[in-house]
């Protein structure tokens, strides 16, 4: 699973983009980072929450109740840019980044 592989290879202070929220547990919990597509950093703070509303969700799902989608517009680009120069400071854009692209579309 990419997921596994993707905790597997991450050390302190990576940073992992994704809308899975199980993932981003699991990046935090590793001391690593996570932003979701939208720009939204996830902390300490604020994992635990998405992952009770993800679950909550996910049973309202299961029996059979629309919770609608999300869609990513090109214009949230900004607030990842954003987040990003938040973990890494205004030094980001001079490190060479190496980006890892999983897809599950």
């Amino acid at each position: 699973m990419a997921d596994n592989e993707i905790v597997k290879r991450l050390t302190i202070g990576d940073l992992v983009i994704t809308g899975d929220i199980p993932l981003a547990y699991e990046v935090i919990c590793k001391g690593s980072h996570a932003i979701n597509p939208r720009g939204e950093l996830y902390t300490q703070d604020n994992i635990k929450e998405r992952v009770n509303m993800r679950d909550f969700m996910d049973t309202l799902r299961s029996s059979g109740i629309d919770t609608g989608a999300f869609y990513f517009k090109f214009t949230q680009h900004t607030g990842i840019c954003e987040s990003i120069g938040q973990v890494f400071g205004s030094t980001w854009r001079r490190n060479k980044v190496t980006l890892i692209q999983i897809s599950t579309f």
